[in-house]
């Protein structure tokens, strides 16, 4: 990491040269000061080393800023997270980030602000980056207070670096708080172990030109050793013909699992259906006039000819829409439980959950009625919207209000501290 030092910016350094007004510069505590001279170099007037100077430099002004945005952070989201911890919800529809993201900084802070005082002060110097705060805040949650002080008094001094001796990088400094936190806590392996296997988990992530990262996080390892040894059996060669790396075969194998899982007669249904994938696009794209992107449901955008071939070669339920307002045909049923075709048509629309910056799929979430039935709502298109488990309960326990627009269906939610954040339907058209 960066070395602190302590330099006079008063002095007057006009006349210096650039790379010395620099040196300067990187030298200095962190601030706006800095900040404002920074802001003035010309990149493209420097050399090379120059340039890796300027980026350090930047660097620490980042570190800094993540500093001050920590008691802020806490301030928001509150000092203390309750039973359900609303506070994460402001902070993520206030930044636009997930939930989970949301969760994690909050997360980060509260740990900070009121026990790892010498790391967020570090983190204000720019001694170190806030990946590593926010690490070491992370292990240390765990723990008493009084532990997870000595813990970062351990494992601080390395990624702040000492003299003659650079503080280490992220990877290094993995490998030191998990050894200082066995120093402190000779059973946290254990109760660290439970902790992560009550956190286990299955995610998806989109990684662009149609493919995906599926991810089993905190698994057991016997179970995961288990699952690869039955992947691997499974992604034996079929025959010398067979083109396919051993990591093709792998990832066939893993999906044909599923493939299988899906075709049996005994899962559970969603919403009256059996596990379902839609795929959407506009009529010209489906009939080969246009190239507008089509959506797959539970992963999203993908090229119009990905789309026509998938439509092609699968049962997928092919939903396709009117170019010119993006939108499904509707269904109005008058009971409370919504019809098949209305409880399809409102996973169709919004795709995902309606809450703020939640990725939710919509087949997951709860159909909810944005104006309770019981107080004269209607289970129409107009009034029912998908939330998600963890959203839901935002009106009824959060403090969170909404209301609905008749002419766009677009939902407004307010937050406790009366700030407005405005969700809307999702929209086919393609992009122009």
């Amino acid at each position: 990491m960066f070395a602190s030092a302590v330099v006079d910016l008063r002095a007057p350094r006009q006349a210096l040269p650039t790379s010395a007004r620099l040196a300067l510069l990187h030298a200095a505590a962190p601030g706006p000061e800095v900040i404002a001279e920074l802001a003035a170099i010309d990149v493209t007037t420097l050399g090379g080393y120059d340039q890796v100077v300027l980026l350090q430099t930047w660097e620490r002004q980042r570190h800094w800023l993540d500093a001050a945005t920590q008691p802020v952070l806490t301030a928001v989201g509150g000092p203390d997270p309750g039973e359900k911890d609303w506070g994460r919800e402001e902070i993520a529809a206030a930044l636009a980030l997930s939930k989970m993201t949301a969760g994690r900084r909050l997360d980060t802070a509260r740990q900070l602000t009121a026990v790892l005082a010498r790391t967020l002060d570090a983190l204000r110097a720019g001694q170190l980056s806030y990946y590593h705060a926010a690490h070491l805040a992370a292990e240390t949650a765990a723990l008493p207070d009084t532990l997870a002080r000595r813990v970062e008094a351990l494992a601080l001094p390395h990624a702040t670096g000492t003299v003659g001796r650079a503080g280490e990088g992220l990877g290094a400094f993995r490998r030191t708080v998990a050894r200082a936190v066995l120093t402190v806590d000779a059973d946290h392996t254990d109760r660290n172990h439970r902790n992560l296997i009550g956190d286990r988990t299955v995610r998806s992530y989109n990684t662009g030109a149609g493919t995906a990262t599926v991810t089993a996080e905190n698994l057991p390892a016997d179970k995961a050793a288990l699952v690869m040894a039955v992947l691997r059996a499974r992604a034996a060669k079929t025959g010398p013909d067979d083109p396919r790396s051993r990591d093709q075969r792998l990832a066939d194998a893993y999906l044909a699992i599923f493939e299988d899982a899906h075709d049996r007669l005994d899962l559970p249904l969603q919403h009256g259906r059996r596990p379902v994938t839609s795929l959407v696009f506009d009529f010209p794209s489906w009939a080969g006039l246009a190239n507008s992107p089509g959506y797959l449901d539970g992963y999203g955008p993908i090229p119009a000819a990905m789309a026509r071939r998938i439509a092609d070669e699968s049962d997928l339920r092919r939903l396709i829409t009117d170019p010119l307002t993006g939108h499904l045909l509707d269904s109005s049923p008058r009971t409370y439980r919504p019809s098949q075709a209305l409880a399809d048509h409102t996973i169709d629309r919004y795709r995902t959950c309606d809450a703020p910056n939640c990725n939710r799929p919509a087949r997951s979430c709860d159909l909810d009625h944005t104006q309770p039935f019981s107080h004269h709502g209607t289970t129409t298109r107009a009034n029912l919207h998908p939330v998600c488990e963890r959203d839901h309960p935002l009106r009824h326990e959060g403090g969170w209000q909404l209301s609905r627009a008749p002419d766009n269906n677009n939902t407004t939610w307010t937050s406790p501290t009366g700030h407005t954040y405005t969700t809307t339907p999702w929209d086919y058209r393609p992009l122009e």
